[in-house]
């Protein structure tokens, strides 16, 4: 067994930020005053993130590349087979489910970070685009799609757990550090991974869109913003 990087850095940054974005999502109700605000920098930040990872797909190291995960029907179908029999394999980089669960929630991220450009509280406050819609824009797709999110982080969950419990490989680790342990000889087949600089511009422009739109997001009520301030008491003078 030899011990080989797999997981460029990248690509472990954009996973553990966007689970943290996603799940300060999934817990903080975006009514409340000082929620709202975090809600938006987090969906800004997951949708930025998206559209970064989006882009190292297709420029990264080797298996973060789509093409090194994204799999036919019929390999999937042969793998959830494998699952439910608890016969599953290691892989150096993805498993196919695993693959297409990337994709999922790549795609679910996505969808449920841009209707909620589109959406706004019943307190007023909203995404940047919601004046384009009116009213709550697209605040009950928003809400639905947030609440599929759940269902679908508990089954990437469970299935993490699955992977470890058949295979007894620490995938959770392998994300952290970046590196696995493989067969000598599939280890010497393995690439090296890609300059961490050719992430900087994509990275950059990501993050620029992001901060731009978290800029344009109402965060106060336009009722509230124009409301005038309360009249000062008055003063009773006797005769």
């Amino acid at each position: 067994m030899k011990d080989v990087p797999v997981w460029d850095l990248p690509t472990r940054l954009f996973h553990w930020l966007l689970a943290l974005s996603v799940g300060t999502n999934l817990i903080v109700d975006p009514r409340g005053s000082w929620q709202f605000p975090v809600h938006v920098t987090a969906g800004c930040t997951a949708l930025a993130l998206v559209l970064f990872r989006i882009v190292w797909g297709l420029t990264g190291s080797r298996h973060s590349l789509f093409a090194d995960f994204v799999r036919s029907p019929r390999v999937l179908l042969n793998d959830l087979r494998a699952a439910l029999r608890l016969r599953l394999d290691r892989h150096t980089g993805h498993n196919p489910l695993g693959g297409c669960m990337v994709i999922v929630l790549l795609v679910m991220t996505l969808a449920t970070a841009t209707t909620g450009l589109f959406s706004a509280t019943r307190q007023g406050a909203g995404g940047p685009f919601v004046g384009l819609i009116g009213g709550q824009g697209l605040g009950d797709i928003h809400g639905t799609l947030g609440n599929l999110m759940i269902f679908l982080v508990i089954l990437h969950l469970c299935g993490v757990a699955l992977h470890y419990l058949v295979t007894r490989e620490n995938i959770v680790g392998a994300m952290i550090t970046g590196r696995k342990r493989l067969d000598a000889g599939v280890a010497s087949a393995e690439p090296p991974l890609v300059s961490v600089w050719r992430a900087v511009i994509p990275a950059a422009l990501a993050l620029a869109l992001g901060v731009y739109l978290w800029s344009q997001a109402h965060f106060v009520s336009a009722d509230a913003a124009g409301a005038s301030p309360p009249p000062s008491a008055a003063v009773t003078t006797g005769d």
